[in-house]
């Protein structure tokens, strides 16, 4: 399913990066958990023509309580939750509606990564381990147990990617 969602929205236009627990799947090339739902993040500024691919392809929009920020659709017992960005002047992007919460400028770079035969653009992994890191400071509440097994395939990852390049410490 995220290949077919992946190619509609190419087809029609819609920048998009897979974010969430499928983006740490493909950067780190394994699976590490069972996952709930696929995430996508879509640039605010291209929501309207995001959401009428998803409906067009018979993904049904769930109601929610930020739909400038997040839209979530199911089909077939698939949840998929797009989450719209904004790119700031600064390079810095956020998620429509909380400002205060910057992600890392090269979030959306035009990294593709690639994980059992599919490539797709994903949310950087400096993003989203900083994204998973700063969980407890923005949300006020614990890292949940899906992001505590995110973190720490992300930094395993970090780990063998700066001991390849022969990176020294100290």
């Amino acid at each position: 399913m995220l290949s077919e969602v992946s190619c509609l929205l190419e087809q029609h236009g819609v920048d998009h990066r897979l974010g969430g627990g499928w983006a740490v799947e493909f950067h780190v090339q394994r699976l590490t958990r069972s996952h709930s739902d696929v995430d996508l993040v879509v640039l605010l500024r291209q929501r309207d023509e995001c959401i009428a691919v998803l409906t067009g392809a018979r993904f049904t929009p769930m109601p929610g309580d930020a739909p400038d920020a997040v839209q979530t659709f199911t089909r077939d017992g698939v949840h998929l939750e797009a989450t719209f960005v904004v790119e700031r002047s600064d390079g810095a992007v956020v998620t429509s509606g909380f400002e205060h919460w910057p992600w890392l400028p090269c979030a959306l770079s035009d990294h593709v990564v690639e994980f059992r035969g599919l490539r797709i653009r994903a949310v950087s992994p400096e993003a989203l381990l900083d994204t998973k890191l700063g969980w407890a400071r923005h949300v006020g509440e614990d890292p949940r147990p899906h992001d505590l097994a995110d973190i720490e395939a992300l930094q395993q990852q970090a780990v063998a990617r700066s001991a390849e390049r022969g990176d020294r410490i100290g």
